[in-house]
């Protein structure tokens, strides 16, 4: 029986345990450093508020997780969040993104660009989903904003894809591929929009539960301390001074945090290339229902300079929130979320709740039942063009059962995240 350690328990760590622990060929073992599993894809529970670590939606051309979730059976999980949730902030008044609401938010010009942008969009959609850079695209090597203007309006690049990217993305377009924005412009127009009932982590706690009834081991609380190598070929892990030999290993972890684990040498110079932006992610609890509507809101740039996503717990079911209460998450990124990471937790609530205050009209404070932050200064990955040549080296390298997955791979997405846990793990068994 051939032994593999997949180093880090994420969704795309867990989608590559999982596919192996299905084969009674390979003994299967994940080391996690934190001690739950599911990272970006976890949830908690905290006074009857589910609390989902990310605000990850899932699309309907998500193929492979939705595949997943079928097999798993947590079809019935899946709740539909309707495009008059998702609204466009223009002058302190919301503009639902469906066709009423893109009518009104849109001048005529741009009503017309539109219906070219989504004729566009179906046209090309085959290269559009969130795992063709590991197939390659003609899109993959552009830059999003320059690539937008100069086939749009900047009037509509600003009003409307930007929040669209930003929101999704959480970094500016002006980093991304043209590949990573168009995919989410599509998704976001284009598709059908879910979470789950319970939170994201239900598909986590899914994969946990079927690893370990098919044999598979999971070490959680415990951080991987370095990949040992011989002649080129992996021998396994050292964790807490403990060596675990393996024959296969699968690093699911950001670039970040692999090079801490592994001296590697200078064919793996282009990971240092991958850049990651900075979050914070604040959950703020409060007594009462705050907002009449439930929304998740696009800020555009030029209505609001710091950028900030803000998103409805209740949008994503009804078990997310206790009744007649509200849960509210703030996202800021990039350079904004930079500035704050070295502030007190009670200096961000407070910068934050001053700026939703603005936005929605409301004054929130004395509503508050609690809150909880997460800082990241590596939150999430930035997919800039030219990203197929970085991750190249993770292919092409000469050491004998070292694998990768992860959501760095491609478009950053769930849907990365299940793709390259299978095909990392196919790797493995052939």
């Amino acid at each position: 029986m051939r032994s593999v350690v997949v180093v880090g328990a994420g969704l795309s760590g867990l989608v590559a345990a999982y596919t192996i622990s299905k084969n009674k060929k390979y003994k299967v073992t994940i080391v996690e450093k934190d001690d739950f599993v599911g990272g970006r894809a976890s949830t908690k529970v905290e006074k009857g508020f589910v609390i989902d670590s990310s605000a990850q939606l899932i699309f309907g051309n998500f193929t492979e997780l939705l595949k997943l979730c079928g097999e798993l059976n947590l079809q019935k999980s899946l709740i539909r969040i309707g495009y008059e949730n998702i609204v466009f902030y223009k002058n302190k008044k919301n503009y639902p993104l469906n066709l009423h609401g893109l009518l009104k938010y849109t001048n005529w010009k741009e009503k017309f660009e539109l219906i070219k942008l989504i004729r566009f969009l179906k046209k090309n959609e085959s290269s559009l989903n969130y795992t063709y850079d590991l197939n390659n695209n003609n899109f993959s090597n552009m830059n999003f904003s320059v690539w937008f203007k100069k086939n749009y309006s900047e009037s509509l690049f600003d009003r409307f894809a930007q929040p669209i990217v930003s929101s999704n993305g959480l970094a500016h377009p002006e980093k991304m591929s043209a590949s990573y924005g168009l995919a989410l412009l599509n998704s976001s127009l284009r598709k059908k929009i879910y979470s789950f009932d319970g939170g994201i982590g239900a598909i986590s706690k899914a994969l946990k539960q079927a690893i370990q009834e098919n044999g598979g081991k999971i070490i959680t609380g415990n951080s991987v301390k370095k990949i040992r190598i011989k002649s080129g070929t992996v021998k396994g892990i050292t964790v807490n001074k403990k060596f675990i030999s393996a024959d296969a290993i699968i690093s699911s972890i950001p670039t970040t945090e692999f090079k801490k684990i592994y001296n590697y040498d200078k064919s793996f110079d282009d990971l240092k290339k991958i850049k990651y932006s900075p979050c914070i992610h604040l959950w703020i609890a409060f007594k009462e229902k705050v907002l009449e509507n439930n929304f998740a809101y696009l800020l555009p740039r030029i209505e609001w300079k710091d950028h900030l996503a803000i998103i409805d717990s209740s949008i994503k079911s009804k078990s997310h929130v206790p009744k007649e209460k509200s849960m509210l998450e703030l996202f800021i990124f990039e350079e904004h979320a930079e500035k704050l990471l070295n502030n007190t937790d009670k200096q961000i609530k407070d910068k934050l709740m001053n700026d939703l205050s603005t936005i929605l009209g409301l004054e929130l404070n004395d509503k508050i039942n609690w809150y909880k932050l997460k800082r990241m200064s590596n939150g999430m990955p930035i997919h800039s063009p030219n990203h197929i040549k970085k991750i190249k080296c993770l292919y092409e390298h000469n050491i004998k059962g070292l694998y990768f997955c992860g959501d760095y791979l491609g478009g950053p997405s769930l849907e990365t995240a299940v793709f390259t846990g299978l095909k990392s793990a196919k790797q493995v068994m052939l």
